[in-house]
């Protein structure tokens, strides 16, 4: 494939072992597995499966490089950003609308570059360790362009085994939906009580896995598989006539409102003991909910959306992703993300003019979340990125101002300009500072 070849030409991947170990998130449980380069790309177009059966989704974690991403993208393969919409707002350097841009090179500020993200999927939703991006919301700007897909197809042993298992997750998920619940929300924090069973409910669930494989039926294809929201239902094993219909739709996403987070956070709550995966269950620490958009622990299927829709009378733009699209998420927007094939994701990070007030205002809800919480270690410099685009602005005026050429072209004939510039610059710097308690 060649962006897997243009990626290990780069100058930081020439000099690495080809089959070197790198390091991949296992989406049943949210864990971190060491696994050979050529064996994660082997189970990109072959799969992988645990012990029992079940699918062994996988999500690359720091691979390719930020160094290595960029070096791709910007130099040997630059058609991949022209392809995209909006490139003053997007582009990392040279975004014109881009207000992250204007930082200098030696800035401190995260790194906004493109970066690549490479991951495994499936068709069907299992239910449990779907390839998923957890609902969620950024303080940027962002846009993802599907650059490659690949379905890999799941045999029908396999997905008998797979059925088998499913069967045993209702006990436990009703187990889930009964008993107390305390919710306590203070200004700048929210906390969930789950109660003292949470490790023994842990091992209930993690036990549901342990099948007999002398238990599972011969091959059988099954046609009861429901298909995810927003797609059509299609048969497991097609043919090739039915290469063009399936359209290599690589994910599916729901994004939903500015407006409808106040709600939003409010069915979380209520709901967050039915909500929280595998990964909240067996980790201590993520049994209370700080924040349950910032955590990034749930993921909402169907039947979550639809109780949302009919308690609180909202639901997300939910649509498909197909191969060459991007999608937009505006910074706020909380959203969220299935897989429903192996695929390569370009990420942007951007800030556009029109986000900055809402950036700003996610960043004074950061600063009060617990100091370890993984959200700041996200925090953008909004401040600091808002002096050097206004310090831009304010001397590309003045250059075309002093510009015999084009400045009476332009009209700049107001002395007081540069100086209106910088009292309105002054205004913005002197907001009101919320404190958190």
């Amino acid at each position: 494939m060649v962006i897997w070849r243009g990626i290990r030409e780069t100058a930081d991947e020439k000099t690495k072992d080809e089959n070197r170990t790198v390091t991949a998130i296992d989406c049943l449980d949210g864990s971190e597995v060491d696994i050979e380069l050529g064996q994660f790309i082997k189970g990109y177009t072959e799969g992988r499966v645990h012990e029992n059966g079940w699918p062994e989704m996988l999500k690359l974690k720091d691979w390719p490089s930020p160094g290595a991403s960029e070096e791709f993208l910007l130099y040997q393969r630059p058609e991949f950003l022209s392809k995209l919409p909006l490139i003053e707002y997007i582009h990392s350097k040279w975004g014109l609308l881009n207000v992250a841009a204007k930082l200098p090179y030696y800035s401190l500020q995260n790194d906004v570059g493109p970066k690549i993200y490479i991951t495994y999927g499936t068709y069907e939703e299992l239910g449990r360790g779907d390839s998923v991006t957890n609902l969620h919301t950024n303080m940027r700007d962002m846009v993802y362009l599907l650059m490659h897909t690949y379905e890999v197809k799941m045999k029908g042993w396999q997905r008998t085994k797979i059925e088998k298992i499913q069967r045993t997750f209702h006990e436990p998920d009703a187990s889930h939906s009964h008993g107390d619940v305390e919710v306590t929300i203070t200004e700048g924090d929210i906390s969930l009580d789950t109660g003292p069973n949470v490790h023994g409910e842990t091992d209930k669930s993690c036990s549901a896995f342990n099948v007999n494989e002398d238990e599972i039926m011969d091959y059988q294809v099954l046609t009861s598989a429901e298909a995810p929201c927003g797609t059509e239902r299609r048969d497991v094993e097609s043919g090739p006539s039915d290469i063009d219909e399936k359209a290599h739709v690589g994910a599916v996403w729901d994004v939903f409102r500015r407006q409808d987070v106040p709600k939003l956070i409010e069915y979380l709550m209520v709901h967050w003991k039915n909500l929280r995966n595998l990964a909240a269950l067996s980790n201590e620490s993520d049994s209370q909910v700080i924040h349950p958009l910032f955590d990034q622990a749930v993921y909402l299927n169907c039947d979550h959306k639809k109780k949302l829709k009919e308690d609180f009378g909202i639901e997300p733009w939910t649509f498909e992703q197909h191969l060459g699209e991007a999608v937009f998420i505006p910074s706020g927007c909380p959203f969220q993300a299935r897989n429903l094939q192996s695929s390569v994701q370009l990420t942007l990070d951007f800030l556009s003019p029109e986000s900055l007030e809402e950036s700003i205002r996610l960043g004074e809800e950061i600063r009060c979340l617990p100091t370890n919480h993984k959200a700041k270690r996200q925090m953008l410099e909004v401040g600091k990125m808002s002096l050097y685009a206004s310090s831009s602005a304010i001397k590309d005026v003045q250059k075309l101002a002093l510009d015999p050429k084009v400045g009476p072209e332009l009209g700049f004939d107001d002395p007081n300009l540069t100086a209106l510039v910088s009292e309105n610059l002054d205004k913005m710097i002197k907001r009101r500072q919320v404190a958190c308690r």
